[in-house]
């Protein structure tokens, strides 16, 4: 019975457009982001290492059969490790409440939805470069020329969405 009352009170409604942010938009939202995500990425390097240390002494009591564990040191591993957890959680929702979508965590790279030409692209930034790419999905690079004017992708053999260093066309574009 309280499953069904749950399955009532839960919102069926769609979710929300993504918002789509305009050049002014997105490089105003990076900068106030940037800290947030120098955060996001040395919490997840710090518990990467933690979690590798936590391993090491979880094998090591396995392999031994049992041993006498460090208690104080174990605690204050797991107590670090929860601290960090929760900050890295804190950032990256305040990331992500923005309407921006993080691709990389490891080299912080942040995607900003925009519209060119009634095309959805994305305005990319990588921690530590000025200029934006515009990353676009498409399966051909001939639409990239009729959204840019024949440009030229970064990386054409990528798997990847194509991107394409186009501050100067974004600003053409009034983004």
């Amino acid at each position: 019975m309280a499953d069904e009352d749950d399955d009532r009170n839960q919102d069926d409604s769609p979710e929300p457009e993504p918002r789509l942010f305009t050049l002014t938009e997105a490089e105003r939202a990076r900068k106030e982001l940037e800290p947030f995500l120098v955060e996001a990425m040395d919490c997840r390097k710090k518990l990467a290492g933690l979690e590798t240390d936590l391993t090491a002494v979880s094998a090591r009591i396995t392999m031994m059969g049992g041993v006498i564990v460090p208690y104080e040191k174990l605690a204050t591993l797991r107590v670090e490790h929860q601290q960090l957890a929760e900050t890295l959680k804190s950032s990256l929702d305040r990331i992500l409440e923005t309407g921006c979508l993080i691709k990389d965590l490891e080299v912080g790279l942040l995607d900003f939805p925009a519209l060119i030409n009634n095309e959805e692209v994305y305005l990319c930034w990588r921690l530590g470069e000025e200029i934006p790419a515009i990353s676009v999905q498409v399966t051909s690079f001939s639409r990239l020329g009729l959204l840019f004017g024949a440009v030229q992708p970064d990386s054409p053999s990528s798997n990847r969405a194509p991107r394409v260093r186009a501050l100067g066309l974004l600003r053409r574009y009034d983004l």
